[in-house]
């Protein structure tokens, strides 16, 4: 089976699925950040709840984001949403064939263009994603970050001249960086463009031409000034500066409400803009370094959120632990706090939501929110730790026994 990228991934158990513009586009946007393994079964579902691009149009935004849940990077969702929307509203439906045309469609950039373009309509354009970067920089053993810049669109274009298979060549050329020139363990002695590869001539003399660490010469203008330790294909393209994800301490407020038919978790919708924009999430706070899931933390939560729940009506309170969860710049540790009550939340800036704890896996919620709700039900499985309790919401009963009345001896006398 092929995604139409270039990538073979194993057989499914599913009649196959035709090549076409928009499964192309799906398939692509899928593919960004996201290894193709994991891909595959999202993939296959998807086309099969949105088989054309009318269908995705007409559905909302949290059916999209239902299907989606898992594979992250919402945005990419948010948008083929939006790009179905524009196809279906100004080009009647029928998806563009030129790069130029495609590149009107929100969230379709060069590189998705170019893929579309060229596997879907045959356009002889050029595609430049990580593999391309790779093989382009070691057989022209470019001293750069492995980022498309217009040198390596420019040679790329240069290569695609006169294709006469552009769709077979631009799935070769990703091939090969994917399964012969790999970024750790390159098999050059496998590779069809051994001979024409400036990389592999330097590793054989050991000589890089206009590098002073290696020969002396003028430095090349195109590659960075930043010295070589070594010779080797690995050498090529030079590795991404990694920034450190930043920490972030958060606290997510888990409120049920208990109904005769069981719990039902509550849920909001986070704003338009930012971090998992538009995602159904459990109300969060951000905390100092050593707070943890006390009252006082879960009234600035509601407060934040402008909701007047009566903390008098809360049932139970747990601090059900922390979690880490991470994304690409974020380091984020969850701190959990459980409410219950028999009565509901609402925070009137946003809309929310109660879903039935056996329905709340499948509604289409992102990973992290799904690692809180199952460390709260592994905590409501243990006794609680009254360590844990914060003392705040501990609610002493009005005493209920009436005054005595009995006669009690004070020294020699008797009082009543």
């Amino acid at each position: 089976m092929n995604l139409g990228v270039g990538k073979e991934v194993p057989e499914a158990k599913t009649d196959p699925i035709p090549v076409s513009g928009y499964g192309t586009w799906v398939s692509e946007i899928m593919l960004q950040q996201t290894r193709v393994e994991t891909v595959v079964e999202y993939y296959l579902k998807w086309m099969k709840r949105f088989p054309t691009v009318e269908e995705l149009s007409k559905a909302s935004l949290d059916e999209v984001n239902a299907m989606w849940a898992g594979l992250g990077y919402y945005r990419r969702a948010k948008y083929l949403h939006l790009g179905a929307q524009k196809v279906v509203g100004d080009f009647k439906g029928k998806l563009p064939e030129t790069v130029k045309g495609l590149r009107e469609i929100p969230g379709i950039g060069q590189y998705t263009a170019g893929a579309v373009a060229s596997i879907a309509f045959g356009c002889v354009t050029p595609i430049v994603d990580g593999n391309v970067i790779r093989v382009l920089s070691r057989l022209r053993a470019l001293k750069v970050r492995p980022v498309a810049s217009k040198f390596i669109w420019s040679h790329a274009t240069t290569l695609v001249k006169n294709c006469p298979d552009i769709k077979s060549f631009n799935q070769g050329l990703m091939e090969l960086g994917a399964m012969v020139c790999t970024p750790r363990d390159p098999k050059c002695d496998a590779c069809p463009l051994r001979e024409y590869c400036h990389t592999s001539r330097e590793v054989e003399v050991q000589i890089r031409p206009f590098d002073v660490k290696f020969q002396d010469g003028d430095a090349c203008e195109i590659c960075e000034k930043v010295p070589l330790t070594s010779l080797s294909c690995t050498s090529y393209p030079l590795k991404k500066i990694k920034k450190k994800p930043r920490e972030e301490r958060m606290l997510f407020v888990v409120f049920v409400k208990k109904t005769k038919n069981g719990r039902e978790f509550f849920l909001m919708k986070r704003d338009a803009k930012g971090l998992l924009a538009g995602q159904w999430a459990f109300p969060e706070l951000l905390l100092e370094k050593s707070e943890t899931a006390t009252k006082a933390n879960v009234l600035k939560c509601l407060e934040k959120y402008k909701s007047g729940f009566p903390m008098k009506d809360v049932t139970e309170f747990r601090a059900c632990g922390e979690i880490v969860h991470i994304f690409s710049h974020i380091r984020q540790t969850i701190v959990i706090a459980f409410v219950s009550s028999s009565k509901s939340l609402q925070f009137p800036e946003r809309e929310c939501t109660l879903i039935k704890e056996k329905e709340f896996i499948k509604f289409g919620v992102t990973t992290g929110v799904k690692k809180v709700f199952k460390a709260v039900l592994k905590n409501l499985k243990t006794p609680k730790d009254s360590k844990t309790i914060d003392a705040f919401f501990k609610r002493k009963k009005p005493s209920t026994a009436k005054p005595s009345t009995a006669k009690r001896k004070r020294g020699s006398h008797v009082v009543a």
